[in-house]
């Protein structure tokens, strides 16, 4: 078999060897050759400085024996000889530098060199050695004929030196640089021989690899290649690219099985899809019939049962038609995920409740448990969550009964949630539903999640079902990115879990928030085994507003309480609850000394010590965003905004405190949301209707509206006196102490411009004047207005 890889890795190989030695070589002797330089111009320098240093002191030695004193001067004389034998001794220490610097190049003979110093020196030194006139000027006038000429003939020999020295620099370099043009020659030829080479290689790639693989490109992008009876190119070679065309030719065959299956299945779902809906029309006319025929109590006890059958096993066949109809819209991928924001926990509660009656049939207990009661709001498809539940409860309830398990013990179905923080906004809800029924085989656990399957054909004989529940849910569960699991034990019982991540809103759609927190209440009250009675309860208000605490204990003496403590600030909040034992505190948010955020934090730095709890629920004007997260975070456990809801601080209060309703304790049923009074304040400044629902006469009437006047009177002048420039403290509490008495007393106009005053905390005097103007102008109007009502 021809391998074209092997032979590329064998060219390759070659090349890389032969460039390595030939880069090697090179490198050696360019190496070399830069040593050998260096070493030439070393010698040559030191040689060289040697010969030039001799010189000088020559020069300076010839000079000083030349030349003589006008007259004898022994010291003068003295110091001359003394510095002319010093130059002596310093030239024959020279003299053997230039010997011991000579090299294979250049080697100056330095005993000629010698020999001429010691004659010059012999014949200059009867200069210095007669000490008479006469006989010193002699001997200089001698000496430019004894001297001289010696002194030529070492200036001569020295020049010469320096000569041959500058040739033999000269014929190194021209030897190395003939050395250095034949090393670049031979790195010009391998260059050349490494392109010719390169252009070998790639002309022997280019038709071998790269010319196969783009054929089988374009054929690939050709759009009849699904024609099976076209080969793909190159299947039959037997090398590397022939092996690449046949796993393509097995991919394309391999696609277009899929895409025949995928037309099949497409054709199937919508075959199914087709069919359900042609199924449920008449399904739906034969149970309509069939249920008015039953209820029209026309029939004999025996074909009112056959008509029960009927409409029975019509109930069942639809079951089926929407599993099936479900299945397919899956299959299909019609199935688009709404992004709704909904409450987790109300869902779950609200499959117990549905349920609970199916349970409660077979005589199995159904219950609910949150691990971490505080599950945030969410955003998800909540119909396809409920869908889930439905499925997996359902289920569990199904397989569970008194029967199946064994022993005496009552059969249960526990559903357990648990959220955790998974970051960026995000968190996974982890649901878990638990039985005590017949158990999955540990070989069945598997394949319970595939479409028709159950785990065993007894399971269909007694139980019924089509399998495509669970089949369902877990697609529904990995649609929405979550996963799904069972853990099993044959007679002891299921768990089915599923965890899906989502992201955490703060918010949700307001039609049914007030509703959620009401079910919330509800289930948070049936849940206290230990709530007071009414009349024994003792509340404790912490409210600074004359209107409000008028309001406020009329409303809760209505509710039953009589045991009721109002103070006008935190500190004598915090003073009261140490000194007395109260079973519920409303607190106002907003009041001078400490407001009702410090004043909660500071109770319960109290509580650390006591290990008791009392519930703390704030009433507060501000219903901006973040208002309800502040109140929890300081440790409040309810929240309520003003004007005050009479239904809604009934329900919060029914989570501690038993409250008697027409001479009976209220029941679960019977509570309903808040209703909203119809209100005309289009065309009065005043709705009586919500003033009324606190009175229990007009003479508390009057009195509510002499105590809102008084107030009132108090918060305008101080907002007169401080419409000024600049940050003012004393003109947002008076905004805001006037904001809530107009809530409270239904003036709704009033009460939106002093929220606008309230948020100019720092503004100037004309922004402020503006906005005064209006307040006072409508106030002067529900003046007049509550004067007319009440005269």
């Amino acid at each position: 078999m021809r391998r074209i890889s092997g032979k590329i890795t064998f060219s390759f190989a070659t090349v890389l060897f032969l460039a390595f030695a030939a880069l090697w070589v090179q490198y050696y002797q360019l190496v070399e050759l830069r040593d050998q330089s260096s070493e030439i111009v070393n010698k040559q320098t030191v040689l060289e400085g040697a010969i030039n240093e001799f010189i000088v002191d020559f020069v300076e030695y010839a000079s000083i024996s030349q030349s003589a004193p006008a007259y004898i001067d022994q010291s003068l004389l003295k110091k001359r000889k003394d510095q002319w034998d010093e130059l002596y001794e310093r030239m024959n220490e020279t003299i053997q530098k230039i010997s011991d610097s000579s090299y294979e190049g250049h080697a100056p003979d330095t005993v000629q060199l010698k020999n001429m110093l010691d004659s010059f020196h012999d014949k200059s030194l009867d200069v210095f050695i007669s000490m008479e006139a006469f006989a010193q000027m002699k001997a200089i006038n001698q000496y430019d004929n004894n001297v001289d000429p010696l002194r030529v003939q070492i200036d001569t020999f020295l020049g010469n030196e320096l000569a041959k020295i500058q040739q033999a620099r000269s014929e190194s370099f021209a030897s190395l640089e003939m050395q250095v043009i034949s090393a670049g020659w031979w790195l010009f030829v391998f260059v050349v021989g490494m392109i010719v080479i390169g252009l070998v290689m790639g002309t022997y790639l280019t038709q071998n690899v790269i010319a196969p693989i783009r054929l089988l490109t374009e054929f690939l992008n050709r759009d009849d290649r699904q024609d099976t009876s076209q080969q793909v190119p190159f299947v039959e070679r037997e090398d590397e690219i022939g092996q690449f065309a046949q796993a393509f030719d097995k991919m394309l065959q391999l696609e277009y099985a899929k895409q025949v299956a995928e037309k099949a299945s497409e054709a199937k779902s919508e075959f199914l899809a087709n069919m359900s809906h042609e199924l449920r029309t008449p399904l739906n006319s034969i149970m309509g019939m069939t249920r008015m025929i039953i209820e029209s109590k026309a029939l004999d006890e025996d074909n009112e049962d056959m008509a029960k059958t009927v409409y029975k096993s019509a109930t069942n066949l639809l079951d089926t038609v929407n599993d099936i109809l479900d299945i397919s819209k899956i299959e299909a991928g019609s199935i688009v995920l709404e992004e709704l924001a909904f409450d987790f926990k109300d869902t779950v509660s609200g499959i117990v409740s549905s349920l609970s009656q199916l349970a409660s049939s077979k005589g199995v207990a159904l219950d609910c448990r949150f691990i971490n009661d505080d599950i945030p709001y969410v955003i998800g498809d909540p119909l396809r969550i409920n869908r889930v539940l439905i499925n997996l409860v359902g289920n569990a309830i199904k397989y569970t009964s008194p029967d199946e398990t064994g022993n005496k013990k009552v059969p249960e179905v526990n559903i357990l949630v648990d959220v955790q923080d998974i970051g960026y906004g995000r968190a996974e809800i982890y649901c878990e539903v638990q039985d005590t029924g017949i158990g999955i085989p540990h070989d069945k656990q598997e394949t319970i999640f595939e479409k028709f399957t159950q785990a065993d054909v007894s399971t269909t004989r007694k139980y019924g079902g089509t399998g495509l529940g669970l089949s369902i849910t877990k697609e529904l569960v990995e649609l929405m990115g979550g996963e799904i699991g069972v853990r099993s034990q044959v007679d002891k019982g299921s768990t089915f879990w599923f965890k899906i991540p989502f992201e955490i809103t703060d918010e949700i759609d307001e039609t049914n928030h007030e509703d959620v927190k009401r079910k919330r209440r509800i289930r948070k009250r049936d849940s206290n085994r230990y709530r007071v009675d009414v009349d024994i309860a003792k509340i404790l208000v912490a409210e600074d507003h004359l209107l409000n605490k008028a309001l406020i204990k009329r409303l809760l003496e209505r509710m039953g309480f009589t045991d009721i403590t109002i103070v006008e600030n935190g500190k004598l909040a915090v003073k009261t609850y140490k000194s007395g034992s109260y079973d519920v505190i409303l607190m106002d948010c907003h009041m001078p000394e400490m407001n009702g955020y410090e004043t909660t934090q500071a109770i319960r730095q109290i509580e650390k010590l006591t290990n008791r709890h009392i519930p703390i629920v704030a009433l507060t004007a501000d219903a901006m965003k973040g208002t309800q997260e502040r109140c929890l975070d300081a440790g409040m456990d309810e929240y309520v905004t003003k004007p005050i809801d009479a239904d809604e601080l009934k329900e919060v209060l029914m989570q501690w405190v038993k409250i008697e309703e027409n001479g009976q304790v209220d029941q679960t049923s019977d509570l309903k949301p808040a209703k909203k009074k119809a209100t005309s304040s289009h065309d009065v400044p005043v709705d009586m209707e919500l003033l009324k629902e606190y009175a229990n006469s007009d003479a508390d009437i009057k009195l509510f509206v002499d105590t809102f006047i008084q107030q009132s009177e108090e918060s305008t002048k101080i907002l007169c006196d401080h419409c000024v420039d600049g940050a003012n403290d004393n003109w947002v509490g008076a905004a805001h102490k006037l904001k809530g008495g107009a809530g409270m007393l239904g003036a709704k106009t009033l009460h939106r411009l002093c929220a606008e005053a309230q948020k100019i905390s720092s503004g100037t005097a004309d922004e402020r004047k503006v906005v005064l103007d209006s307040i006072m102008k409508e106030y002067e109007s529900v003046k007049k207005y509550l004067s007319e009502q009440i005269s």
